[in-house]
């Protein structure tokens, strides 16, 4: 090996690279990469945070190695695109984003979870717990049994839980009427 091809070779050993198509069935997620106008690979495997997954777009900017310095075997370490990176976050700030601007931000001031105008769904818990004060801005629709188990429950301020009566209601009858008093 003559020492121009041992540089070179040493100069590829890690690499910036442009991803392509992405195949994400396998155990591993494979990328197309292309690494120089001359120098490309089909099936680098990319090799992601455990418990956290992605699909780039084609385009998005990567870092690869040559695995035991051999170029003809490149796999992904790392997968950013600056076309939809979320900017201006504090330092010790984590953030979860996609390109359509949903995000999840752990911020210096709270949690702050950005749906895009699409809705957040939370599935197949057997219960969710809020240990919180919750505030509801917009409306609230319940599709399912209530179970109020608290102190009292407040109107503009005004106590209702306790403090007002249905006509005609005896124990264990449907309340859902108007209150009178």
């Amino acid at each position: 090996m003559s020492i121009s091809s041992a540089l070179n070779r040493i100069r590829l050993a890690i690499a910036r690279a442009l991803v392509g198509q992405v195949n994400d069935g396998g155990g591993l997620q494979t990328v197309q990469i292309g690494i120089q106008a001359d120098v490309g690979r089909d099936q680098a495997e990319r090799f992601q945070q455990y418990g956290m997954t992605s699909v780039p777009h084609a385009g998005a900017e990567c870092v690869t190695l040559s695995v035991g310095g051999n170029t003809d075997h490149q796999v992904v370490i790392n997968v950013d695109d600056r076309r939809y990176r979320m900017r201006g976050l504090e330092t010790g700030e984590v953030a979860m984003y996609d390109d359509q601007g949903i995000s999840i931000h752990l911020t210096r001031a709270g949690i702050v979870i950005r749906g895009a105008g699409k809705p957040i769904r939370m599935t197949d818990a057997s219960e969710i717990e809020l240990d919180s004060f919750v505030r509801v801005t917009r409306g609230l629709r319940v599709d399912g049994d209530v179970d109020l188990r608290g102190g009292k429950a407040t109107h503009n301020g005004t106590d209702i839980g306790h403090q007002h009566k249905h006509d005609g209601v005896q124990e264990g009858d449907d309340i859902s009427g108007t209150p009178v008093a």
